[in-house]
């Protein structure tokens, strides 16, 4: 994929195409005359490419990637003026605010619950519960592995009435709430989907006050997700983390947001 190639890394535009065309040879397991030959152009030219010495046209650069046996796929991204604007509508909120665009969650229920239970907020809802905006249906928890402390949250989910996630069968059903008996870790109860990640320690979190108790929350630089969109939103948090305190604007106009490990 051809994606932002003229980024922060301080490569020129046709450096960083030729580290591309060179990983795509290597990957489709061809040597330079080969991939030439395929794409009937001199081994000159293609070592220049690989090289950065010369860009190659957008025919070109396609042709060789046709003889390579893939084709580019080009994706525009807006500026971040449009993400920053997110967070900082999604920073403007308390926490019970946040958790209000939680889809079909009572987090005060299900927090309620998990009083007795050692585990810290875990994923995209421990990013939202810091101010992040990222898209909640599930919640996400890392739970300390621990006997007395999987019976504790064995008796929560049963408390929730949750139904244990079977992709056997596709649906959620009325099973043993153990976590330790062998299925999939996702539970849906009267508080909404819950996903659990047993854990051998749970290392550093941020503390959240959610509705007069405090949550234990992994730090918003620990989250990652699958979902490109949610990756654009949490780099440019970390973009922002990373700025000095007091005071370079970023693009967007935005400023710094945080120091990651602290709370919302």
């Amino acid at each position: 994929m051809l994606n932002d190639l003229d980024d922060d890394s301080g490569d020129a535009p046709g450096e960083t195409l030729g580290t591309l065309l060179r990983g795509l040879r290597e990957s489709a397991a061809l040597s330079q005359q080969e991939l030439a030959g395929k794409a009937r152009i001199a081994q000159g030219t293609l070592s220049a490419y690989e090289r950065g010495s010369r860009e190659p046209s957008w025919r070109m650069f396609r042709r060789i990637t046709a003889a390579a046996g893939v084709q580019p796929r080009v994706e525009f991204e807006a500026l971040w003026s449009d993400v920053d604007a997110e967070i900082e509508r999604m920073r403007a909120l308390d926490v019970a605010g946040r958790i209000r665009t939680w889809e079909k969650i009572d987090a005060d229920m299900l927090f309620s619950a998990l009083r007795h239970v050692r585990y810290q907020v875990e994923g995209l809802a421990a990013a939202s519960l810091q101010g992040v905006p990222v898209p909640v249906t599930v919640v996400d928890l890392g739970v300390l592995d621990e006997p007395a402390n999987l019976d504790r949250l064995s008796d929560a989910i049963e408390g929730l009435y949750g139904q244990r996630w079977s992709s056997a069968y596709g649906y959620y059903g009325f099973v043993d709430p153990d976590p330790r008996v062998e299925g999939e870790m996702e539970w849906r109860g009267i508080s909404g989907r819950f996903r659990v990640r047993l854990v051998s320690g749970l290392r550093s979190s941020v503390r959240i006050r959610v509705e007069g108790r405090h949550v234990a929350v992994m730090p918003v630089c620990e989250v990652e997700s699958g979902d490109h969109r949610v990756r654009r939103v949490l780099e440019r948090v970390r973009m922002r983390l990373r700025e000095p305190a007091g005071g370079r604007k970023t693009e967007g106009g935005a400023g710094r947001c945080g120091t990651c490990g602290r709370g919302g």
